[in-house]
């Protein structure tokens, strides 16, 4: 009860994400937009690995591109914005990696570039980070898959890794130039021979955080421990004060005289006071009846002793 109390405390405080939307990545070495690839020209020198490369247009609801006609475009979300102006936003980047060989042994650090550019292309920020696989032992991953064995072998969780890259934090929504397109590119290290492979990326966009919610979000696992111990504390609590006073209310119901024990009281003390109030007094004639044996018995003792 106390874990499904914090998680829902936890989900009320944090704030939802604006927008979730996925990137789909070009591995097929298809030219970048010109804005990526002249920012990332003086870096691929000497590296002829391609650079996967993928965008998004948030006022679409498509993620594909026409050919002759834009009949077969469907409505747009939006024609103005998506965020609200003046305010700031946090941006991050979700990829999810295989487990594979590759990514294990061959990817190390790799780079990624994150490009906002307004409805009519031009460019608003740009982030640069670095990621890479998470590093896990092999005694830890073979543990981790014995214990999950089950949920493995029904495919309902993958052999993946999620990771999540703050690619922006404090970005605040232009009034005149609109945030429309995101275009994020995939950057191999200079001495890397294979490419990371991704097989799902994600943007997210949400208000920026206050105080309580970045305590939330940075210490998780130590506010999830003492969250829940607390809430812990509390149900213990009204649960010990509850039973005290139910307690009482049971202790008092039993010292209190049912109606039944009142009536019986009631019709024994009626029967009591209608004997004592007869009209011939059975109990005081019982006592007279006793005296006057005494009486008439009395002379016969007397002659009996003068004899």
């Amino acid at each position: 009860m106390s874990i499904i109390s914090y998680h829902l405390f936890y989900t009320v405080v944090m704030p939802s994400f604006s927008v979730a939307a996925p990137i789909y990545l070009d591995y097929t070495g298809a030219p970048a937009p010109s804005s990526l690839s002249s920012v990332e020209s003086s870096h691929v020198n000497g590296n002829s690995l391609p650079t996967p490369w993928g965008s998004i247009d948030l006022f679409a609801k498509h993620h594909w591109d026409f050919v002759d006609t834009e009949d077969v475009v469907p409505t747009p979300l939006t024609s103005r914005r998506l965020l609200v102006s003046n305010r700031a936003y946090f941006m991050e980047l979700v990829l999810v990696l295989p487990e594979s060989d590759t990514n294990r042994a061959s990817t190390g650090i790799f780079g990624v570039k994150v490009e906002l550019a307004s409805h009519n292309g031009t460019v608003l920020a740009l982030s640069r980070r670095s990621a890479r696989f998470p590093h896990q032992s092999r005694w830890i991953s073979v543990l981790q898959k014995a214990v999950l064995l089950v949920p493995y072998l029904i495919g309902a969780i993958e052999e993946s890794k999620h990771v999540v890259i703050p690619v922006f934090r404090h970005y605040v929504e232009s009034r005149d130039y609109p945030l429309r397109h995101i275009r994020v590119q995939i950057v191999p290290r200079l001495a890397a021979s294979t490419l990371v492979e991704i097989t799902k990326a994600e943007i997210r966009m949400g208000k920026e955080f206050n105080t309580l919610q970045n305590i939330l979000r940075d210490w998780y696992f130590t506010c999830y421990t003492f969250g829940t111990l607390i809430f812990m504390i509390v149900y213990a609590f009204i649960w010990t004060v509850s039973d005290a006073l139910l307690e009482a209310k049971r202790n008092e119901g039993r010292n209190e005289p049912s109606e039944e024990e009142i009536t019986t009281d009631n019709g024994s003390s009626a029967s009591r006071r209608h004997e004592s109030n007869g009209t011939e007094f059975p109990l005081h004639q019982e006592m007279d009846d006793d005296w006057d044996d005494v009486f008439y018995d009395a002379p016969t003792d007397a002659n009996n002793f003068r004899r």
